[in-house]
């Protein structure tokens, strides 16, 4: 995907924990990508995938509704491994 960023630089060395600093600048990259991606969304399209029969504004509500799932599942999860 063009203009995509990982918070791991290459070379990294696998497990180490990233700093604060790191975590915040990478934040405030995806909090920038946001508004640009968002601002650029066509909200009166289609959704794009065929199996979703609605429009891109309703697709978005899809999706973190999609993500709230899957956040509770988690959830669950980490409560029960203590």
């Amino acid at each position: 995907q063009d203009g995509y960023r990982s918070l791991a630089s290459e070379g990294e060395r696998e497990g180490e924990p990233y700093s604060k600093d790191d975590v915040l600048v990478y934040l405030q990259l995806c909090r920038e990508q946001v508004e640009e991606q968002v601002t650029a969304l066509d909200l009166e399209a289609g959704s794009g995938f065929h199996w979703l029969p609605f429009g891109k504004l309703e697709t978005q509500f899809y999706n973190i509704r999609h993500i709230q799932q899957h956040t509770g599942e988690l959830y669950e999860r980490l409560g029960a491994a203590g």
